[in-house]
C-alpha cells in the first residue's frame, strides 16, 4: 500500500511540475522599429525584434535572437474590439521615438508601458 501511495504522490508531483510552466502565458509578436526607439530607459536600435509579454509578471521584453534587449513593466488597457494584427505604438517625445504600447493579434487589450503617456500613433 505504501509503495502504491508513494508512486501516486510522485506521479501527482510530476504532473504539477509539467503543468506549471503552461500556466504562465506569454504572448509573442514581431515588430519592426523604423528608428532608434526608447523602451523604458534603453535605446533600442532600429530593426526587427520579437516582443514578448508575460502575463504572470506583467512584463514586456524586446528580444533579438536569444538576447533580451530591453524590459519594461506594463499594464493592460482594454480596446473596443479585437485587433486583427499585431502592432506597436510609438510616441515622439523630445525628438525621440518612444515605445508606448503593443497590441497582439486577436486580443482586445493594449499592453501599455507604465512610464509612457496614453496618446500615441499606431505603427504596423
Amino acid at each position: 500500500m505504501k509503495h502504491i501511495l508513494s508512486r501516486l504522490v510522485t506521479a501527482l508531483l510530476l504532473v504539477i511540475l509539467v503543468s506549471v510552466p503552461s500556466l504562465a502565458k506569454v504572448r509573442k509578436a514581431q515588430i519592426t522599429l523604423k528608428a532608434d526607439t526608447k523602451v523604458g530607459d534603453v535605446i533600442v536600435k532600429k530593426g526587427t525584434y520579437e516582443v514578448k509579454f508575460d502575463e504572470q509578471s506583467n512584463e514586456l521584453s524586446i528580444v533579438k535572437g536569444r538576447k533580451v534587449i530591453a524590459k519594461s513593466a506594463v499594464q493592460l488597457e482594454p480596446l473596443s474590439s479585437k485587433y486583427p494584427d499585431s502592432a506597436h505604438i510609438v510616441n515622439i517625445e523630445d525628438n525621440q521615438a518612444v515605445l508606448t504600447g503593443v497590441i497582439f493579434a486577436g486580443t482586445s487589450q493594449t499592453v501599455v508601458l507604465k512610464s509612457t503617456s496614453a496618446t500615441a500613433t499606431i505603427k504596423n
